[in-house]
């Protein structure tokens, strides 16, 4: 089944990162995910403020079976990812954490594993008993190779 992924990372800092497990995901042809803006649209997005922002994210969200936290050193400090994975978690899509630890970025920089954003939430069903959502190494997971098998689980796990 086709799969509609939104992605959520800190932009500023990984986006070349992503770019690689996105064009990797979008490969085969049949699958989908939310757009990932150039830094001047996404300068543009946040000139107009965080009900902007927010309208943005929940625009792009819209019809996305998973959410894929794609993890880098400072992912979990930013608020709108914090934001993204609250409302994913909310509205029953799956989510998974996906680690960028030593992939190179455009000056080939390798940054260092950082904190898992999902985990720090401590998200709880409706019972109040905690929720934890999985996550991967791109790297040491062989993302390229299994990515879609981890959407494809987290999609089932949600019920979608």
């Amino acid at each position: 089944m086709a799969r509609r992924v939104f992605f959520s990372f800190h932009f500023a800092r990984d986006a070349w990162r992503v770019s690689q497990v996105r064009n990797a995901w979008m490969l085969p042809g049949s699958r989908d995910s939310n757009t990932i803006v150039d830094h001047a649209s996404w300068e543009e997005i946040m000139r107009k403020g965080p009900q902007a922002i927010q309208n943005w994210i929940d625009t792009q969200m819209n019809g996305s079976s998973v959410v894929a936290v794609l993890i880098g050193r400072d992912t979990h400090t930013r608020p709108w990812v914090e934001y993204e994975i609250r409302k994913a978690h909310r509205e029953g899509r799956g989510i998974l954490g996906v680690h960028l630890a030593g992939m190179k970025d455009s000056n080939g920089t390798v940054d260092p594993a950082g904190a898992d954003p999902i985990a720090k939430l401590a998200l709880t069903d409706r019972f109040g008993t905690r929720v934890t959502y999985p996550t991967y190494s791109w790297l040491q997971g062989d993302g390229r190779k299994n990515f879609s098998s981890w959407v494809e689980a987290a999609a089932q796990r949600a019920g979608r």
